[in-house]
């Protein structure tokens, strides 16, 4: 006689845990989630690191000088032209200490909208200075052998003001390590009166470096300074093409009659674009 089969058991499923495609939906789900809390707005890009950098030194902002338009209007130029802009704004930030990070730093172009004016000690040569918002004192441990050397020194904006440091062309002598190829644009007075500051900078590396050649009213430079750049951030334009732009759009300033101006001269310099200046993407 035939012996009776024993029923077959039923095989008992797997917890989900335990199958490897439900794994591979969850990894793909935190991974999901997690991009979208990073980048909640569609389309939003990754930042690229490797985009070429521009500084705005705002000291003005400092003084009260607060007027959105100027920098608004700098960055969306800089920005269209492939650059990461960084603001330097407010009296913590434009300091000496940043003022020397600045120049250790691989900005391929860097704008000072900042008080400027010329400064003569006994004994030495006019210099042109740039304030910083760091208030002036004898007894500043960290500053004390820059004072010295003559690479800070103090200013003031008119008779009676309390004086700020402000730094020469030894400074950036001094501390200028970064900024290879770079175009220095410094939106205040008498940038280029003298030759003393921008001659230190393309010595240090940089390619280009512009300013007016005397006093200059807030109103005008911002403005001045806001159409140079945009006309530079342009595809194609060249720097005498930029600069002859702002001249023909703004023209020289109202009341000083100063025109903005450009170092070293030559077609050599005026003939190549802001990508030719900072060899990006060679």
């Amino acid at each position: 006689m035939a012996k009776k089969r024993a029923p077959l058991k039923k095989a008992t499923p797997r917890p989900w845990y335990q199958r490897w495609y439900w794994w591979v939906l969850v990894i793909i789900a935190v991974v999901g989630i997690a991009s979208w809390q990073l980048w909640p707005e569609a389309g939003l890009p990754i930042p690229d690191d490797n985009l070429p950098r521009a500084a705005i030194v705002d000291q003005l902002y400092a003084f009260g000088y607060k007027n959105p338009t100027p920098i608004d209007d700098l960055t969306h130029s800089l920005e269209s032209a492939g650059f990461k802009v960084d603001l330097y704004q407010g009296t913590d930030v434009t300091t000496v200490s940043t003022y020397k990070k600045i120049l250790a730093s691989n900005y391929s172009v860097v704008i000072f909208r900042a008080h400027s004016g010329l400064i003569q000690t006994e004994g030495e040569p006019v210099q042109t200075s740039i304030f910083t918002s760091e208030p002036f004192s004898v007894s500043s441990f960290s500053c004390s052998s820059d004072v010295a050397s003559g690479a800070l020194v103090k200013a003031r904006v008119k008779e009676g003001d309390p004086f700020y440091f402000a730094i020469t062309s030894k400074f950036v002598r001094e501390y200028m390590s970064g900024m290879n190829n770079s175009v220095v644009i410094l939106s205040g007075c008498s940038g280029l009166y003298s030759t003393d500051l921008a001659q230190v900078f393309i010595s240090k590396g940089a390619s280009a470096y512009l300013g007016w050649d005397g006093s200059v009213g807030l109103e005008y430079v911002d403005r001045a300074t806001s159409v140079f750049i945009g006309a530079l951030c342009q595809e194609g334009t060249s720097l005498d093409q930029a600069v002859n732009e702002t001249l023909l759009e703004v023209g020289e300033d109202p009341e000083w009659h100063s025109e903005l101006k450009y170092f070293p001269t030559g077609a050599s310099i005026g003939s190549n674009t802001l990508l030719e200046l900072t060899k990006i993407g060679d």
